[in-house]
């Protein structure tokens, strides 16, 4: 793994047994005001989740710490020297980068040139200000560069058609680059959401990233989380895995789940997702932590799920309405037929399970679980 100093597997030890026991937080403006007070709280309540998080021998290199925001568009606006199109409209992501030149620039060439066959312009790089102030020497010797790329769609997408232009850029980058045998990692890279992580104790976050002071840098929500690793190794990539899901423990069954995901890339197709989406596998990135495996396979599916949910309801709403009769052995609507007709509609008047994309069975097989609910109906 880039940026890490987990050994290869070896005599009793294998990295697939290393895993996670994390602390959350999530703050929120329910009037979606998004302030630098925010920021401020956010990192408070990192601090106060010290006791859920860890270090090793020596206490300034800890397992982890790291938040997610929204885009601060004002802020970014102000600092980088070339011009953004309208929020919204450009995809951010800081990029862990090699500290030699020749390896970065190497590493840079690649993400442009993904870019450019995703079907995305980049807008620019800017370097992002650190302060590596009373960081221990195990986190120093495997910190990389920080960059913040900026990219905006060739033919002027936004919104979720952006935002799933920018996952496949991520995912064809960081593959191709661990295929050349490139240090490359993106901790998130999305037109709604940046994440700043390292591998640092919840003291030194708002330290070694200067933004997180800047009184510009404003957010309506922040989700911060402090990892509390079994393992002692440094990584940098492994301190903060949140783009979409937050979890704060460790998922048991994660082996089985990734076997899962792998044996279900056969089926995978999207009609929202542009060009073969098997450029995209593996789902689940090799080395990955258990909460961004989970996430992956999610957001995968997200899509292809909410597609299906939607006939779903179509289907029920018709039987419901009695314009459609169940059909014997099929499921949902097998189990329908034996409900009294008085009664049908208060009880599917609540959620259910298809339409509940982030209960904890989607997120434990979101492609195994939901896609055979889905299809059933």
């Amino acid at each position: 793994m880039s940026f890490s100093a987990v050994p290869p597997a070896q005599g009793l030890y294998d990295p697939r047994h290393e895993s996670d026991a994390c602390g959350v937080a999530l703050l929120a403006d329910l009037q979606g005001r998004a302030t630098h007070t925010m920021v401020q709280q956010a990192l408070t309540a990192l601090r106060n989740l010290e006791h859920r998080g860890a270090a090793g021998a020596e206490p300034e290199s800890g397992d982890g710490a790291g938040m997610t925001v929204q885009v601060p568009d004002a802020f970014l606006r102000a600092v980088v020297p070339f011009e953004l199109p309208s929020a919204g409209s450009y995809a951010v992501g800081t990029a862990f980068l090699p500290v030699d030149g020749s390896a970065r620039a190497e590493a840079v060439a690649l993400v442009e040139r993904v870019a450019a066959d995703e079907g995305l312009d980049v807008l620019g790089w800017r370097d992002v200000p650190t302060d590596p102030t009373g960081i221990g020497p195990t986190a120093l010797g495997v910190m990389p560069a920080f960059a913040q790329l900026f990219v905006g769609g060739a033919s002027g997408e936004s919104g979720m058609a952006l935002e799933r232009r920018a996952y496949c850029l991520r995912k064809v980058a960081e593959r191709a680059a661990r295929d050349s045998g490139v240090e490359l990692y993106f901790p998130s890279l999305s037109c709604r959401t940046l994440v700043y992580k390292g591998m640092l104790t919840t003291e030194q976050l708002g330290t070694f990233f200067p933004d997180l002071a800047d009184p510009r840098f404003a957010t309506a929500i922040a989700l911060v989380h402090s990892r509390f690793s079994t393992n002692t190794f440094p990584s940098w990539p492994l301190a903060h895995p949140f783009r979409y899901i937050a979890h704060n423990g460790e998922i048991n069954t994660i082996r089985g789940n990734r076997n899962w995901m792998r044996t279900r890339e056969t089926m995978l197709a999207s009609e929202v997702i542009p060009g073969d989406i098997a450029r995209l596998f593996p789902i689940c990135t090799p080395g990955a932590s258990d909460a961004s495996r989970c996430q992956s396979s999610t957001v995968t599916a997200r899509s292809e799920l909410a597609r299906k949910a939607c006939g779903a309801r179509s289907r029920i709403s018709s039987v419901v309405s009695g314009s459609r009769p169940p059909v014997a052995g099929s499921g949902l609507r097998t189990a329908m037929a034996r409900v009294p007709a008085a009664t049908r509609w208060n009880r599917l008047s609540r959620p259910m399970l298809p339409l509940r994309p982030l209960s904890s069975r989607c997120l434990m097989k979101p492609s195994a679980f939901w896609v055979r609910k889905l299809t059933r109906l």
